[in-house]
């Protein structure tokens, strides 16, 4: 999880209310990609997307 560009702030986990905006890198079939996600705390749903990163140059 990158915690730069997550944003935790518009949840209250404790009553369960509000929506979160996650991001992060993985890999995923040998591809570097990044995931972008906005949740729903409440329902546990959302939308994302995942983003190809650009491979470095060997």
């Amino acid at each position: 999880m990158d915690r730069d560009a997550t944003d935790l702030s518009g949840a209250d986990f404790v009553a369960g209310t509000g929506s979160v905006h996650v991001e992060g890198t993985l890999t995923l079939d040998f591809v570097p990609v990044r995931c972008v996600a906005d949740l729903d705390v409440a329902t546990l749903s959302g939308t994302g997307r995942l983003v190809v990163l650009e491979e470095a140059a060997a």
